[in-house]
């Protein structure tokens, strides 16, 4: 693949000027922000097409190439990773973590793309952006094609437009995985950790059922958590400076952390609040040690305009249809409707119960559950308002707790906690410098939880902030004085407990990804295996096939499986949606365009010679799915 062969011959291009761990960290940003750049420029001059991809990926391996082969200079760094292999110390472990690791991949390359959410928008959106040859706003029924951040699916569709199918569209999220564990290690390294620890972290990561789940999906979670933990290991660089001068080196740090930045809120907007909190905690140390103010306002200066450039294109995508910069559409079911302390606490009580809950351990959730009923009568407040839910409080049952979108976390939740009460006991001793920053991401957590409409789903959201927390816990076990004896024992109950967590979660994800193959209608490939409606979808594709329809409207419910219909209709040359119902969105509907025929699909009941008018033009149903009326083909008067 072209873009995982860019990214090898970028790595040893920057293994020539900068150590081997920067040279893998700013590698693969190289490429996310290629893959971005690449998609914004052909967008804006609708060349959004196959061969142009092709060409400008190919260019970027050419073009990496000729640096290598003319670069006389070599550093230390080049030289020693043709000996990685020969390395004995923790050879075992690494072993085991490469064959996780791979496995996870190879899941990744054989998931089906099955799951709701990729069938409702992340998957449509792309083949919009593909059909119209650009990434700009379009006239569609489910607004979160339009709101939710696109980062992750831009390079999910150069992977489609490269292999020439959406067979390895997943494959995004599980090289995700493996590069964000890689990251977990170097950033452990980075804060001065034993290779034992940071392995422990990295072993820690790995194993997180959130993590496992996502890996094998088209969601974008676990890309988020790729973002943060570049923009971590950049932000070490600052935090550990002792003397913040305008350097060449300093000036481009921070415009590479501006870009992480963008690059977070385009991945995944929540995980603009770690950043920003721990940004706040650089700011006041820096403050402290007294720099000079023109450098911190020059740096601060480099790095902010970075992250607004990198950002302005959607800004301005939304100022062009809505008329503002942040629509309250990209909020909607999203962020809690009241600023309401007593809610706000409720709300964040609720996400992190369900992060930490577990059916595994008998009362656990029923005592979390009273908790949630102790504050509900405490400040006297609905515990499932609507301000602050869009579902009721409960927890996922036993095989939930695996699923990509329920996946909870409690063995980092529980070894967190602990280790918030050894610093505070002084049981870990640590810098203040790492105490302050693992605060940071503590604060992050609660406030992604305050700032998060709860729904039993929303526990995707603390994903990217774990992979972070994870190096923390397994810094300050480290700090665990020698003097107490219980420190190795309690190192191998963390080793159990996470290994059985993350085995459970292998397993479903192993046996789900199966499932796509063996567990479906006609036991080949399909994307209905979780969902008994392939007969509606096959009726509506013999219809239209037999008619020879070209041009087909979509008349949509927000939330429908619309994915199916793009690779079912693959002899339209032009599928768009009609009959919009948002006021912004409904003003991009082409006026010139009048489809051969509209599918209906969860609009109501369907009944043949019901008519319908779009664009002055009269339809009649004429073919309603044996198997569901609400799924209907309206045909054109005449045809």
């Amino acid at each position: 693949m072209l873009i995982l062969i860019a990214w090898i011959l970028i790595y040893i291009c920057q293994i020539n000027r900068r150590k081997k761990n920067t040279a893998f960290v700013d590698s693969t940003l190289y490429v996310i922000l290629f893959g971005y750049f690449v998609t914004e420029l052909y967008s804006r001059v609708h060349l959004l097409k196959r061969n142009v991809i092709i060409f400008a990926w190919g260019c970027l391996c050419i073009l990496s190439l000729f640096f290598i082969l003319t670069c006389k200079k070599k550093t230390a760094d080049y030289y020693e990773i043709r000996n990685i292999f020969k390395d004995k110390e923790y050879l075992k472990t690494r072993v085991v973590l490469g064959i996780i690791g791979v496995g996870i991949l190879f899941l990744s390359a054989k998931s089906i793309t099955a799951n709701w959410d990729s069938m409702s928008y992340h998957m449509p959106r792309i083949m919009h952006w593909i059909q119209n040859a650009t990434t700009a706003f379009y006239a569609t029924s489910e607004l979160r094609q339009i709101t939710s951040p696109p980062l992750a699916e831009y390079l999910v569709m150069q992977v489609m437009m490269l292999t020439g199918n959406d067979k390895f569209v997943c494959v995004v999220q599980g090289m995700s995985y493996l590069l964000s564990a890689r990251l977990v290690y170097i950033i452990s390294c980075k804060m001065k950790m034993s290779k034992k620890y940071a392995y422990l972290a990295v072993f820690l990561f790995m194993m997180m059922p959130p993590a496992i789940a996502e890996a094998v999906t088209t969601q974008n979670d676990l890309f988020a958590a790729l973002i943060l933990l570049i923009f971590f290991y950049y932000y070490l660089d600052f935090i550990y400076c002792d003397n913040l001068t305008l350097s060449r080196e300093n000036l481009f740090l921070s415009a590479k952390t501006g870009v992480t930045i963008a690059l977070g809120y385009l991945a995944k907007s929540y995980v603009l609040i770690p950043m920003g909190i721990l940004i706040i905690y650089l700011g006041g140390k820096t403050i402290l040690r007294k720099e000079k103010v023109k450098n911190i306002v020059v740096i601060c200066g480099v790095g902010i305009g970075t992250a607004v450039i990198g950002i302005l294109p959607f800004f301005l995508e939304n100022y062009r249809v809505y008329g503002s910069l942040l629509p309250k559409s990209q909020t909607d079911g999203i962020m809690p409707e009241t600023f309401a302390p007593t809610l706000l606490i409720a709300n964040c009580y609720k996400n992190v119960a369900q992060y930490f809950s577990t059916p595994y351990l008998a009362g656990f959730n029923e005592f979390l559950e009273k908790i949630g009923r102790g504050i509900e009568k405490l400040f006297r407040i609905d515990l499932n308002n609507a301000a602050i839910a869009k579902t009721e409080f409960h927890f996922p049952d036993s095989a939930g707790v695996y699923h990509h979108d329920l996946a909870t976390n409690p063995v980092i939740m529980f070894l967190g906690t602990l280790v918030f009460l050894g610093i505070l006991f002084k049981i870990c001793k640590k810098s203040k410098l790492e105490e302050g920053m693992f605060f940071c991401i503590t604060v992050g957590i609660l406030v992604t939880a305050a700032l998060s409409k709860y729904s039993i789903w929303k526990v995707r959201y603390f994903l990217a902030v774990s992979a972070v927390a994870v190096i923390f816990i397994a810094f300050f076990i480290e700090g665990i004085q020698d003097k107490y004896k219980w420190k190795e024992t309690f190192i191998g109950i963390v080793l159990c407990l996470s290994f059985l967590n993350g085995y459970g979660a292998l397993k479903y994800t192993k046996d789900a990804v199966q499932m796509g193959y063996y567990g479906n209608e006609d036991g080949d490939y399909s994307y209905f295996v979780n969902y008994k409606i392939r007969g509606n979808y096959n009726d509506i594709s013999d219809y239209i096939g037999e008619k020879g329809f070209k041009e087909i409207g979509l008349y949509l419910q927000g939330n429908s499986y619309e994915y199916p219909l793009w690779v079912y209709l693959d002899q339209a040359t032009r599928i768009e949606h009609v009959l919009v119902e948002d006021e912004y969105l409904s003003k991009l509907e082409d006026l010139s365009f009048i489809p051969d025929c509209i599918i209906s699909i969860d609009k109501g009941e369907c009944f043949l010679n019901k008519n319908m008018e779009y664009h002055g033009c009269q339809y009649v149903c004429q073919y309603v799915s044996l198997h569901d009326t609400q799924y209907g083909i309206f045909v054109k008067k005449g045809l």
